[in-house]
């Protein structure tokens, strides 16, 4: 970067209040052209639900999803500690293809699947999210041969691997927070 596209701001100190000491707060501008490449596809018409934005551990969580066109979906887990973890397709569940403006309910009435919602050892509070992906159904594209399900990966290497199909994909980020029960 050159000194036009990075600029260091004036040095602040920030305090909740007049007990506490100071905190240096830096501050940058930074100027950037960014690219966003085009589709590949026509568009999908992706929508996703999640039955709930919050959480208390043991609640379970179900997500309900519809395209416009026909669609092959997965749907990721964006964990509290920073992993990644394909949910569907799965071992038990493996055919992913959605008829366009029909409905997938994950899990599914029948699913062997349940989402069960728990915070992290120690922790009061997480917030996560789920990714739902729907991608254009060609043959060769397949979820189960670039992530292996129910096996967590660090958030960087899952979207250096998501980043191979995103131009023919459409994805939906659904944001939750799991809070700890208290206990009885």
């Amino acid at each position: 970067m050159t000194a036009e596209q990075c600029q260091l701001l004036a040095l602040q100190r920030a305090r909740r209040d007049s007990s506490t000491a100071p905190i240096p707060e830096y501050r940058v501008r930074i100027s950037a052209d960014v690219f966003i490449p085009q589709k590949k596809i026509q568009p999908l018409g992706l929508k996703a639900e999640l039955n709930k934005i919050s959480f208390r551990t043991g609640e379970k969580a179900t997500l309900e999803m519809k395209t416009n066109r026909n669609a092959r979906i997965a749907v990721f887990n964006l964990t509290a500690d920073d992993k990644v973890m394909m949910l569907f397709p799965n071992q038990w569940e493996k055919e992913n293809l959605l008829p366009g403006g029909k409905s997938l309910s994950f899990p599914g009435p029948d699913s062997m699947t349940e989402m069960v919602m728990q915070t992290l050892p120690g922790h009061k509070r997480d917030p996560e999210a789920f990714m739902v992906v729907a991608l254009d159904p060609h043959p060769d594209k397949d979820f189960l041969a670039f992530f292996p399900p129910a096996r967590p990966m660090p958030l960087s290497d899952f979207f250096k691997k998501y980043s191979e199909t995103s131009e023919s994909a459409e994805d939906a980020i659904l944001t939750y927070e799991v809070v700890s029960a208290p206990a009885p």
